[in-house]
């Protein structure tokens, strides 16, 4: 058959930047020692992460879902996605000390042992955004590879250009009675994983996400919200931001000052006004919760056949992860609530661990003290005396007194409650141990007196030499020898690490800042033109070497045209649902709605070419017949497997 040539890239949708160059935070840790392959198995590999956070293995959260709705879910087969069922885990757990890497919220792993895969997203510090990651042969006897992932296909997915999970009750996990029953009836122990646990797990895992998914929000208020024409005013605006969501963090309680009163936040608030009109989008990181077995109880009989299990796991559009998500919410300028929301988004660069070292070093250092007169009730109940105990509207104390030992039930300073406190006895009263609480106006708790008719609080004004080593840091800014404030990823180690370097203490390491690479172009191919509108639309997708999705757009023509025929009947159904509304469709569109390819579908033609060409393959009897059949049911789109070795 004659027809004309037509030239184009295989990647002509804008996939956007892939992954920066080296140095997510899943690659120091896996790769790191001067280890060549990431550590199998699986254990071997959370022992190496646990190495790095204060808890160990208590700051890794484990579910199992066997039917969920990841790309890899059928690669178990239906009839043994309760033997080999997918593993997700999330690091939850604070740095071991503060040059250790924070990967709280930063490093989650989803593990398909079937596959042999292991999917990561891992933070890039250097890059300030997430990376989504493959290792390939993950499987005893196989060396395991690293690779970045198909970004523009994971964001399909992760709009929010972050982890996603399920809103409670997460349904889906080894936390629900059913799923738990039935994983237990395969006997397997599951490369030795702690699944066996109540909704308190995949509770921390839905919070982590949420926290994640506020740290490309931060990034975009620091570089986007604080540029300026004059370097220096951006510098301040940054300098500020950094300034009070460490104050936040080093206080424990929320900054809630109207960001209109600092005048070093004005190029934030022109940007805010301008770019963000309508207020700051948030994105949502929550997919539907999916009940599987709705109408079984935890101990009725569930039906687990084959034929039972390919249905389930067929995912229908309002549980879609490819359903586009609008944002959650918009932050307006003025809202009352917003200085805290943005000062907690940015104050999660800022690890637990690093605010205790900071408090240690400042604790040794002098600065002005000032009491206050405690007016205190003292009832006494046998052995123990309680107290309440109030300075003015700034300070209410609640507290058991028993000899030397007091114990504070709760502390208000401020108008807002603290953190719990835990004191010992001294010669001069009782010191707090660890971080200790702080006023508004940022002084420390740094003694409680509380001799009858003489109890009083004092107060240390330790904030000077912090202050001096910002202000050193932000001298450095403007004269070129830090990045710290300049136009560049907001990174926790170039902010924090000076701050404990010039208080004496172990800092991080600089990480310098990398812009992402744009993915190489897989070189210049001649196409049928009736076949243009599919590499237009689906390569983004479709032209990997993975089971999934299927890569029907990989090998010579004529192996292409043989696979998209055979994946003809679900291939329609999907373009299908272009055509409905976006409540009333049975699965959701392809291309999938969040992703590039899917802009002007319809108005350029692609769409009717494309369902022109896939139905002249299907006989008028067939479409009849499967126009009646559920998506699960139509014939499956397989692949020729020697296709991947084709142009």
């Amino acid at each position: 058959m004659a027809w004309t040539p037509v030239f184009f890239l295989l990647l002509l949708v804008p996939l956007g930047a892939q992954a920066a160059p080296g140095g997510t935070l899943f690659e120091q840790v896996a790769l790191g020692a001067g280890a060549t392959t990431v550590p199998f198995p699986l254990d071997a590999l959370l022992a190496r992460i646990a190495g790095q956070l204060a808890t160990g293995r208590d700051g890794l959260r484990v579910v199992l879902i066997p039917i969920g709705r990841s790309l890899q879910r059928h690669a178990a087969g239906d009839a043994h996605a309760f033997a080999l069922p997918r593993a997700v885990i999330a690091v939850t757990g604070e740095p071991s000390d503060a040059r250790a890497p924070l990967l709280k919220d930063r490093l989650y792993l989803g593990y398909s042992p079937a596959a042999g895969l292991l999917e990561v997203i891992s933070y890039h510090p250097g890059s300030g955004r997430f990376e989504f990651q493959i290792v390939d042969d993950y499987r005893a006897g196989a060396t395991p590879r690293l690779r970045p992932g198909n970004r523009g296909l994971c964001l399909a997915c992760h709009q929010n250009h972050a982890p996603i999970f399920s809103r409670p009750g997460w349904d889906e996990t080894s936390a629900n009675p059913v799923i738990a029953r039935l994983l237990a009836r395969t006997g397997r122990d599951f490369d030795g994983l702690p699944w066996r646990h109540g909704v308190d797990v995949p509770q921390a895992i839905d919070a982590a996400t949420e926290r994640a998914n506020l740290l490309p929000v931060a990034q975009r208020v620091w570089r986007q919200g604080c540029a300026d024409a004059d370097p220096s005013a951006a510098i301040a605006c940054r300098r500020a931001l950094f300034q009070r969501a460490l104050l936040a963090r080093l206080r424990g309680v929320p900054d809630t000052e109207a960001l209109a009163r600092d005048p070093a936040l004005a190029p934030l608030r022109r940007h805010w006004r301008h770019d963000w009109a309508e207020g700051l989008p948030i994105p949502d990181p929550d997919i539907p919760d999916r009940r599987l077995f709705a109408a079984d109880s935890p101990g009725a009989p569930v039906a687990t056949d084959p034929a039972t299990l390919h249905h389930l796991a067929d995912v229908a559009a309002p549980f879609d992860p490819l359903a586009l998500r609008p944002p959650r919410e918009h932050w307006a300028l003025s809202a009352p609530d917003t200085p805290a929301r943005l000062f907690h988004a940015l104050g999660q660069f800022i690890s637990a661990t690093d605010v205790r070292s900071l408090d240690a070093a400042l604790r040794t250092r002098p600065g002005a003290t000032d009491r206050q007169r405690l007016s205190c009730q003292r009832t006494p109940r046998g052995a123990r005396i309680n107290l309440d105990c109030r300075a003015g509207a700034r300070l209410h104390l609640q507290a058991r007194l028993s000899g030397p030992r007091l114990a504070i039930d709760r502390l208000v300073l401020d108008g807002r409650a603290t953190p719990p406190v835990t004191v010992q006895a001294t010669d001069a009263g009782f010191a707090p141990i660890g971080q200790r609480p702080r006023r508004a106006d940022g002084h420390a708790l740094s003694r409680l007196r509380l001799d009858a008719g003489a109890e009083a609080a004092e107060f240390t004004d330790d904030l000077a030499p912090l202050e001096a080593a910002l202000d050193a840091l932000a001298d450095d800014a403007r004269a070129g020898r830090s990045d710290a404030f300049a136009d560049a990823p907001l990174r926790r180690a170039n902010l924090i690490g000076p701050l404990l370097s010039a208080l004496g203490r172990p800092a991080p390491a600089p990480v310098a800042a990398t812009e992402p690479v744009t993915r190489a172009h897989t070189g210049h191919r001649a196409r049928p033109p009736a076949l243009a509108p599919f590499y237009r639309r689906c390569a983004m997708c479709h032209t990997g070497s993975e089971a999934f999705p299927p890569a029907f757009l990989r090998g010579d023509d004529a192996t292409v045209t043989r696979q998209l025929t055979a994946c003809a009947p679900r291939m329609l159904r999907r373009l299908a649902m272009w055509q409905r509304p976006a409540g009333a469709r049975e699965k959701v569109p392809m291309p999938p709605p969040a992703a590039p390819p899917a802009q002007d579908l319809r108005a350029c033609g692609d769409l009717d070419a494309l369902r022109t060409w896939l139905n002249a393959r299907l006989a008028p009897d067939a479409r009849t017949a499967l126009d009646r059949l559920a998506y699960a049911d139509l014939p499956a789109c397989t692949v020729d497997p020697e296709s991947s070795h084709g142009r």
